[in-house]
């Protein structure tokens, strides 16, 4: 099944989310020097037994998450640490 809001990436290099994402009139976004994480996931439920009367539900969840705060979001090394390579 497609995502309802976008696709994995979406918005990331553009502003094309700048208005949130989500259901309309409920729509979830970061405000300034913030990061969301927004999450759908569909699921067709197969049950063992058959249903008989009805088609198998659909279950599906979203929800939004702050991502933990940094006072920067640079990435640095600060510790020194050794550079690996594969």
């Amino acid at each position: 099944m497609e995502p309802r809001y976008g696709s994995q990436g979406d918005g990331s290099g553009d502003s094309s989310l700048a208005n949130g994402m989500g259901a309309s009139g409920n729509r979830i976004a970061a405000m300034k020097e913030t990061a969301v994480m927004f999450v759908e996931v569909t699921y067709d439920y197969q049950p063992i037994v058959g249903t008989g009367f009805f088609d198998p539900p659909q279950i599906r969840y979203e929800s939004a998450f702050n991502v933990r705060g940094r006072q920067n979001n640079a990435l640095s090394n600060t510790q020194n640490l050794r550079t690996l390579n594969c």
